[in-house]
């Protein structure tokens, strides 16, 4: 907040030696109000008519229904999201309203294959096919949902980082850890808003198929306000010896019984400008080389060379 200090108003004075419109305590006119502006109000880094685009999304299986071929087995939809407008509500965490599209890309495997990924609740998966698309208008999409089981399509993708409440990610991550945590009191979970992360291991016991299966899951954030990487999968567990709950269980040669499909770069249309957002380098980049040019997180701001 701005301070405003009385100062002492110096004038050279004419010969009559009048003062106009200043009183004998040298305080100025009743009325010339002094304001405090205040500070700016904080913006989102999405503005309307921002279109976010998801070119895939949901999860595959290691092996497939009636002999498929191995790495078809995939259920997928892309996800198009139209920006209407953007809102601080009184607890300064943002509400976004926006048009979503989901439509159906793949759908070699039956919903309930990917039933155990928490990605399956980020998008209305079993309302979806490649014949049937789903849409709706004007929702109000949360911008603080933690990435749980507990998720549902209004919590994603839009994630707010720092404009407005500074706590928002300590306190989704701080939910993040403590849910699974209930699913498993000996879980390996992270949170860091440096890196804008959310990483957990844990044992899962509800993912069906007869036993309990080591549960990955790491959900990346763009300081442009959503969710931009994601990594999951689902492998069986054994034992606590021999399943540490780390990234040692998952082998580089081993295929996950489950994992979540995720493709990137998500897509930033702007003013008719597509623009690849990385979570490598927390930028939206249209061209390449010396022409590229990057947008800020200041939505009013023109697009500028990248840095």
């Amino acid at each position: 907040m701005t301070r405003l200090c009385s100062l002492a108003l110096l004038f050279a004075v004419s010969g009559c030696q009048c003062i106009d419109d200043i009183n004998l305590g040298n305080i100025p006119d009743a009325g010339e109000e002094i304001h405090d502006a205040g500070p700016e109000p904080p913006k989102f880094p999405l503005k309307a008519g921002d279109q976010l685009e998801y070119p895939a999304l949901g999860g595959r299986t290691a092996t497939c229904p009636g002999g498929g071929t191995t790495g078809d087995c995939d259920r997928a939809l892309t996800a198009t999201f139209i920006v209407r407008g953007t809102e601080l509500d009184e607890s300064a965490h943002w509400r976004i309203t926006a048009d979503v599209v989901y439509q159906g890309s793949a759908e070699m495997i039956e919903v309930a294959a990917i039933a155990p990924l928490v990605l399956d609740n980020g998008a209305p998966f079993d309302a979806v096919t490649v014949a049937t698309p789903s849409s709706a208008s004007g929702a109000v999409f949360l911008t603080d949902a933690a990435p749980t089981d507990e998720l549902d399509p209004l919590g994603f993708p839009f994630f707010q980082f720092e404009s407005g409440d500074a706590h928002v990610f300590e306190t989704s991550g701080a939910a993040f850890c403590a849910r699974f945590g209930e699913l498993d009191p000996s879980v390996n979970c992270e949170f860091q808003a440096g890196d804008q992360k959310m990483e957990a291991y844990y044992k899962d016991d509800a993912a069906g198929g007869g036993g309990s299966m080591l549960h990955h899951l790491r959900a990346e954030y763009h300081n442009m306000g959503f969710v931009c990487g994601w990594d999951e999968g689902l492998i069986p567990f054994v034992d606590d010896a021999t399943t540490p709950r780390d990234q040692t269980s998952f082998g580089p040669a081993d295929t996950p019984a489950l994992a979540a499909i995720f493709a990137s770069p998500v897509r930033l249309l702007r003013d008719g400008v597509t623009y690849a957002c990385s979570c490598f380098s927390q930028q939206c980049r249209a061209g390449n080389g010396a022409e590229a040019t990057c947008l800020t997180t200041d939505p009013d701001a023109e697009p500028g060379p990248c840095e």
